[in-house]
């Protein structure tokens, strides 16, 4: 072992695994123990599949929060605390209007389209009904 100090040692192998010999040695190692790998890739997935499935899950949320947040102000959904906004939206199961589950119906955040002030948590349905006599109460005329 060149060092003993961990910070001048891991330079060091960083260096060492930079080299194209140091990787032609290890893609030959890994040629010659191919199944090995494979099997050992398997045990570690079978272990730990509730594991990584909780941490899957947890990502996929964690990428659903910052993509409804996109939406809201790409919509022009303006609000002092977006993180708050998110919990009512994602705790909330019914529509606030119609009382339909949202299991069986797509969930909308309802605004107001003047001031951008977030309303209701509503099934799309009520939201496309809102929207329509809204339009009509400011003046739009309906495609129908």
């Amino acid at each position: 072992m060149p060092y003993k100090d961990p910070v001048k040692r891991r330079e060091w192998e960083k260096k060492r695994e930079a080299t194209p010999e140091y990787k032609a040695r290890q893609r030959a190692y890994y040629l010659k123990n191919k199944e090995r790998f494979i099997e050992a890739a398997k045990k570690n997935h079978e272990e730990n599949k509730e594991r990584n499935n909780l941490q899957h899950k947890k990502n996929r949320l964690k990428k659903h929060k910052y993509y409804c947040i996109f939406e809201w102000k790409r919509h022009g959904i303006v609000d002092e605390d977006y993180d708050s906004l998110y919990q009512c939206y994602i705790e909330e199961k019914n529509c606030w209007i119609c009382g339909h589950d949202f299991s069986k119906y797509r969930k909308n955040l309802d605004h107001d389209h003047e001031t951008g002030e977030a309303r209701f948590v509503c099934c799309f349905y009520c939201n496309s009904n809102l929207l329509i006599t809204e339009g009509s109460k400011n003046g739009h005329k309906n495609k129908n």
